[in-house]
């Protein structure tokens, strides 16, 4: 349970790439 790694990994679902 690392919510370190859910929560940079959520947002990049949610939110489009930038590059």
């Amino acid at each position: 349970m690392e919510p370190e790694k859910q929560a940079p990994v959520s947002s990049v679902s949610e939110a489009p790439p930038r590059q």
